[in-house]
């Protein structure tokens, strides 16, 4: 995680009232490898996340869970294990899902002008048959185990 961002979720994020007001800022957290750019359509590399987001991961999720997801989030943005496309109506464009020592998550992002914007992210269920069934209602975008030609 980067420094920025932990100064910025201690100063904006944490300990404030759930689902309290908090200042709009805007963080980049990265960028997409050229690779994964056109997968996803993107117009531009950056990926940023917003104070809202965070905030909104930090009320909805375990301490565990939103650690996992910060710290993991460079990582995820350049080495996702798979990208779904998001379903019509969510919000959000694609899905990141990555996996790490036994536990599964799904990192929703948003593609406008200025870049690519986390939306939220979630940890899946361990159980396997479960999260397949969550899965399967997703499209196949790109994959490291079978990286699909670009239609």
């Amino acid at each position: 995680m980067t420094q920025k961002l932990t100064k910025v979720i201690e100063r904006n994020i944490k300990n404030t009232p759930r689902k309290g007001y908090v200042k709009a800022l805007r963080i980049n957290v990265g960028s997409i490898t050229q690779r994964l750019k056109s997968k996803i359509k993107a117009l531009n590399l950056n990926v940023y996340v917003t104070t809202k987001s965070l905030k909104h991961m930090y009320d909805q999720r375990s301490a565990q869970e939103f650690d996992f997801i910060i710290s993991s989030l460079e990582k995820v943005i350049s080495q996702p294990h798979i990208i779904y496309k998001n379903k019509s109506g969510k919000t959000g464009d694609f899905c990141f899902y990555y996996e790490s020592q036994s536990n599964y998550y799904f990192y929703v992002f948003e593609i406008n002008e200025h870049g690519v914007y986390l939306v939220s992210a979630y940890r899946l269920s361990s159980l396997e048959e479960k999260r397949k069934n969550y899965l399967d209602s997703y499209k196949l975008l790109w994959s490291w185990k079978v990286d699909l030609p670009s239609s």
